[in-house]
């Protein structure tokens, strides 16, 4: 169940990830893959929280979504500092390296974050 009511915000935080992996000074595809993958994890979040009672407090919903959306905003943010690394410090070696070593830590992030919040949710 966890998974088919995420399975969207998890093909977004691919999509965000995936950004990744284009050349930081491609600006339009860099910035709109995350950009789209937000509104997918917002879209996620409201057919999410529609397919369950209401509730006056957060749930694993809220906290799953959340944790999702702060992470595409995140790789958002690394990548304007990956542009701004390579165009105005003109290093693209160190944006090379910051876009790989942030896809995998973001990936991991993302794992060990959708095995620790449904797990802490259980007691």
């Amino acid at each position: 169940v966890y998974n088919k009511i995420f399975l969207s915000l998890f093909a977004a935080l691919a999509l965000a990830l995936c950004s990744f992996y284009v050349k930081a000074s491609d600006v339009g595809p860099r910035f709109s893959l995350p950009s789209a993958a937000y509104f997918g994890a917002v879209a996620n979040s409201y057919v999410a929280n529609s397919i369950l009672p209401p509730s006056g407090s957060f749930g694993l919903v809220d906290y799953v979504a959340a944790f999702g959306l702060a992470t595409i905003a995140l790789s958002l943010i690394l990548a304007l500092l990956s542009n701004f690394i390579m165009v105005k410090k003109e290093d693209k070696a160190l944006s090379y390296a910051l876009d790989r070593v942030m896809f995998w830590v973001l990936l991991s992030s993302c794992v060990l974050a959708n095995i620790a919040i449904p797990w802490a949710a259980r007691g």
